[in-house]
């Protein structure tokens, strides 16, 4: 059988081994689809990476089975202002018949409802042939007096009660919106003393940030739905069929700029991560640089590095991430004043 070509959207180096390892990956080819850094501009030209992306297709000397994605619309820029994304909205929107009051608004406008406070919950799925499949719900989890995440833990730890209400308005969701050959994920913020819960986001695509968290528990990435919907196929997704029964994507985080006096080599990552079984970790921190300058961020800290870890217990997963932290040769200080 000759392999099938999947094009991967910002396809990066950590995803494409989650990809390597999904049911039947020896089937398939993975050829990036623009880059990261053409993704992650600072103001988004639609057209010009739709224009890039199709010069890239028509260059590839064979057949296209397969185009796909796992990351947002680049929305980082938000917080500088609506302006930088706006257009390329109004480009999408520009593709197909609105009714009066969406045409009005446009491209450069944003909706809020109602404040909304608590934990918060993200529910999985897909929808193949017209059915909506749930495949898992995964806990956000923020550092104390924080709304930067501290770790994405899965399986959800919320009453039963609580998973009830999301998977049945998540049904609901996607039914009314009509996806279907898709995979999805829908963010709630839970309110603990009714049980209810309040949709926050609901996004036509998987989460790559939880794929070793399934991968761990379940036994397989959750890319593989996206890959096989992109193929036509049932995704076939696994229950239960992971090493471990708990995995937590833990956020390494500063909350002030710091400078980044040591940072692992890639051989003293592996050899951490080969004395503490079931963790992997992404460093993204350069030796010499402040994190302002290297590494990720939201609104309100730095993220020097990641691990991702399976245990068998919620208690084995902290402990697993003290004893991998505490090996991790990463060290940030105050650096000395800048010239």
């Amino acid at each position: 059988m000759a392999h099938r070509n999947v094009f991967v959207l910002g396809l990066d180096r950590h995803n494409l081994d989650s990809l390597a390892r999904q049911y039947r990956a020896s089937d398939y080819r993975f050829h990036p689809l623009l880059s990261m850094a053409e993704l992650r501009r600072e103001r988004v030209d639609l057209p010009d990476l739709l224009s890039r992306a199709q010069a890239q297709l028509d260059a590839f000397d064979g057949r296209i089975d397969a185009i796909v994605g796992y990351w947002d619309f680049p929305v980082s820029e938000i917080s500088a202002g609506i302006e930088h994304i706006g257009p390329a909205f109004d480009f999408v929107l520009g593709q197909v018949e609105l009714p009066d009051e969406v045409a009005r608004t446009g491209g450069q406008a944003c909706l809020a409802e109602e404040a909304v406070d608590g934990p918060q919950l993200t529910v999985e799925g897909y929808s193949h042939g017209g059915a909506v499949h749930l495949y898992g719900a995964v806990d956000s989890i923020p550092y104390p007096e924080s709304p930067s995440f501290l770790r994405f833990q899965y399986p959800s730890a919320l009453p039963e009660g609580v998973l009830q209400r999301a998977e049945t308005i998540s049904r609901a969701v996607v039914e009314r919106l009509g996806l279907d050959a898709t995979a999805f994920n829908i963010e709630f913020v839970v309110d603990r003393e009714r049980e209810g819960v309040t949709v926050l986001e609901v996004n036509p695509r998987h989460s790559q940030s939880h794929a070793r968290l399934f991968e761990h528990v379940d036994g397989a990435p959750n890319h593989q739905c996206m890959v096989r919907l992109g193929l036509g196929l049932d995704p076939r997704f696994p229950h239960r069929e992971g090493t471990y029964r708990h995995a937590a994507k833990w956020f390494v985080r500063r909350f002030t700029d710091s400078y980044v006096r040591r940072s692992p080599t890639e051989a003293e990552i592996r050899h951490v991560e080969s004395r503490v079984p079931g963790c992997t970790a992404e460093v993204v921190a350069e030796e010499g640089a402040w994190l302002s300058e290297c590494a990720n961020r939201d609104s309100y800290s730095y993220e020097p590095a990641t691990i991702h870890i399976g245990a068998d217990s919620e208690e084995e997963l902290s402990e697993k991430y003290e004893t991998f932290l505490a090996e991790l040769p990463l060290e940030l200080d105050e650096p000395p004043p800048r010239d």
